[in-house]
């Protein structure tokens, strides 16, 4: 924990939000829900047999 929760959600609210009402019309959600936030960092030179994959995240 880093204690980023509260930016996380303004950033969803008042930046994020308002995007994707315009381009992804009939998901709409007020205020937006963001259970489990997390940050990565991919380092090629590192994880270079890291293959592309998908997570169950609402936001990426």
């Amino acid at each position: 924990q880093v204690g980023l929760q509260e930016h996380w959600l303004f950033i969803l609210r008042d930046i994020v939000q308002p995007i994707q009402q315009k381009v992804f019309t009939g998901y709409y959600s007020d205020p937006p829900k963001a259970v489990l936030n997390f940050i990565v960092r991919y380092m090629p030179d590192r994880q270079n047999k890291l293959r592309a994959h998908h997570d169950a995240s609402t936001y990426t």
